[in-house]
């Protein structure tokens, strides 16, 4: 769960996304298990590689666990805006709203520590970008480390398990790769996290065809 300005009060939602009229802190809304809205960005590099995010240790709901590229709560306005400033912030990438691409609407529920239910309307983006990884400016209270990965791999892993090697730089400015493997995955979340892959596989399928 990112921190971003949209964290000191957000909209709270019903199960099907439809503002209820409330807000309130995001510790609140997390120890309530209210359903809020979120973005998250998958940045798309031009020969299929998909970046992946290891989320930092403090996480309270799946520490040190693979994410998508950037995420961010939401609070009003149009999401686009929200997820160009979020994969700015924790990726240092720059990123007008008009450079992504919607992929899709996504419930998400993970379950932490401490009796913590983060739900969320997730809505996802891709952004095609080529900053090499030890260019990326992390943000190390969203970002551990990123890695990438050719999208085809990427959706094997989280459907399969099946392990991956990926080049990985974390955000003490280190080079940090590693063999990913299913214990890598969140325990909870994991269906919007394939769901949300799979929407980049059908719309970008020559990405999704490469190795």
């Amino acid at each position: 769960m990112a921190k971003s300005a949209a964290d000191d009060l957000l909209a709270v939602l019903d199960a099907e996304g439809v503002p209820t009229g409330d807000a309130a802190p995001a510790e609140r809304v997390h120890a309530d298990g209210s359903w809020h809205a979120a973005v998250v960005v998958w940045v798309v590099r031009r020969d299929g590689q998909v970046l992946l995010r290891r989320v930092p240790e403090d996480d309270p709901c799946e520490p040190l666990r693979l994410a998508a590229s950037a995420h961010a709560h939401v609070g009003p306005g149009a999401p686009a805006p929200a997820a160009a400033a979020a994969v700015e912030r924790q990726l240092g990438v720059a990123a007008r709203p008009g450079r992504l691409t919607h992929v899709g609407s996504f419930r998400s529920e993970r379950r932490g520590r401490g009796g913590t239910v983060d739900r969320e309307h997730q809505e996802a983006y891709v952004l095609q970008d080529d900053t090499p990884l030890e260019e990326l400016a992390l943000d190390p209270r969203s970002v551990d480390t990123v890695y990438e990965v050719p999208l085809a791999r990427a959706i094997a892993l989280v459907e399969e398990g099946t392990y991956v090697p990926a080049p990985g730089f974390d955000s003490m400015q280190r080079v940090s790769n590693a063999l990913l493997v299913a214990e890598d995955l969140p325990e909870s979340g994991r269906e919007a996290l394939r769901a949300q892959l799979r929407a980049l596989a059908a719309a970008s399928p020559q990405a999704a065809a490469s190795e």
